[in-house]
């Protein structure tokens, strides 16, 4: 994917949609689709996996110094301010890190790249073994157990990034999962990770 250069955070979104967009209709654009949808089903055996993947996102982030304390907060809302159709309710997620920088906006809207080092499945022996996968592209995926449209909102050095990614395929791009769409309202309760909550999923939390 091309990067920002000097161009804005809206822009630099609207960049990484185009490229999309340009494959739409051929068959890398389905396979790509369909790799999407095997790993959105695959990631996790259950609708928390995705609070172990926040978990270690927020362990890898980049903080002001060392001396920082990393801190993540959640909090559960009844209502979706976003209104999403079939959904109920909202996770957010706050955490002290310095914002998403530029490699990880491109990360996460990739399936196959990763800011981060540590790319292998780790496994926590007190959960009987179950594992989450230390990298932000792909283990970000699993928030789609929970939520079809999980928003983004980040403030840093190169601006505020404000976006948001949908389970279906986007209505211009036609693709799912890694698609940006970006969000020119931004909730009065400002996150980091701001997740409206499946009905069906909600009944699991």
């Amino acid at each position: 994917m091309s990067k920002m250069g000097g161009s804005t955070p809206k822009e630099h979104i609207e960049t990484i949609r185009a490229e999309y967009h340009v494959s739409k209709g051929t068959r890398t654009h389905r396979s790509y689709q369909n790799s999407c949808e095997i790993i959105g089903r695959e990631l996790g055996g259950d609708t928390t996996q995705f609070l172990m993947e926040l978990t270690q996102n927020a362990e890898d982030n980049h903080y002001d110094d060392a001396e920082t304390q990393p801190k993540l907060e959640l909090q559960l809302l009844a209502d979706d301010p976003t209104q999403h159709a079939g959904c109920k309710g909202a996770v957010l997620t706050y955490n002290n890190e310095r914002g998403f920088r530029q490699e990880d906006i491109e990360s996460i809207c990739d399936m196959g790249e990763s800011s981060k080092k540590k790319t292998t499945r780790q496994w926590d022996a007190h959960k009987g073994g179950r594992g989450y996968i230390g990298e932000k592209g792909i283990g970000f995926k699993s928030v789609f157990k929970i939520s079809p449209c999980p928003h983004i909102f980040s403030r840093n050095q190169d601006g505020a990034y404000d976006f948001k990614f949908q389970k279906d395929p986007d209505e211009e791009v036609g693709l799912g999962f890694v698609v940006p769409k970006w969000v020119d309202v931004v909730p009065d309760q400002f996150c980091a990770v701001f997740l409206v909550i499946d009905v069906v999923a909600a009944k699991t939390l």
